[in-house]
């Protein structure tokens, strides 16, 4: 496929205030995107783990993931990125295209929105569940704040999957702990929203949080508990 670039926008989950803006390369044989570790960083970023990358020549280099949102076209999804090291190539991969529910165009060399593959071979195989998931949360604009900020959703057990998700991605992320406080208080869990919001205090105790982190965490944890407060009372 002819290479070309594409523009978009990436976003701390957690502070979705602040928005960093780039044009990368896609590259669909690329798993993964990857995204300046700076570019990250000024973001209020901290990697989530590490995990080996083979390069066309062979070699197997690790590299740290970072859990971001990503949004093109009006289209937005959370994702995982590779935190690239200086002088590397930001490049924009299958994981997050696809996530997008979006096609590489190689003749008109552009990103378009396309059908994505809901079942394999035979009915009986079923469907990929977490990329079915991504793309119902591609469909909602700025969903990230629509959960944390505005406490907005038709249907929040999209929300508590996505949490779900992020957890089982990045367990020491506080944003997918988060999507479960909100997510399980609309769907009247009041347990388990209490239980995820102690595991995001936890969290805040064990990590050093950014000031970045900080402004844009400990408000909504605090909303959080009074709503929960409310509800119980």
């Amino acid at each position: 496929m002819g290479t070309f670039k594409a523009k978009f926008r990436v976003w701390n989950p957690a502070n979705p205030e602040k928005v960093e803006e780039l044009e990368a390369v896609v590259d669909t044989g690329a798993s993964f995107s990857w995204i300046s570790r700076s570019r990250l960083e000024r973001l209020g970023l901290a990697r989530s783990r590490q995990m080996p990358f083979r390069t066309i020549e062979g070699r197997v280099l690790e590299r740290d993931l970072a859990a971001v949102y990503i949004a093109i076209d009006g289209y937005s999804a959370p994702d995982v990125v590779v935190m690239a090291e200086s002088g590397e190539t930001e490049v924009l991969g299958a994981h997050s295209i696809e996530g997008l529910g979006m096609a590489a165009d190689p003749v008109q060399k552009k990103l378009t929105p396309t059908v994505m593959l809901a079942l394999a071979a035979s009915e009986n195989v079923g469907t990929d569940p977490d990329r079915e998931l991504l793309t119902r949360v591609a469909g909602v604009e700025n969903f990230a704040r629509s959960v944390l900020h505005d406490d907005l959703l038709d249907d929040w057990n999209v929300a508590k999957d996505l949490g779900e998700l992020l957890v089982r991605i990045a367990p020491d992320e506080i944003v997918g702990h988060a999507f479960l406080v909100t997510a399980h208080r609309h769907l009247c869990n009041t347990a388990k929203a209490r239980a995820e919001l102690k595991e995001c205090r936890d969290l805040i105790a064990l990590h050093q949080m950014t000031s970045c982190e900080e402004a844009a965490l400990l408000p909504l944890l605090a909303v959080e508990e009074k709503l929960l407060s409310q509800s119980e009372a």
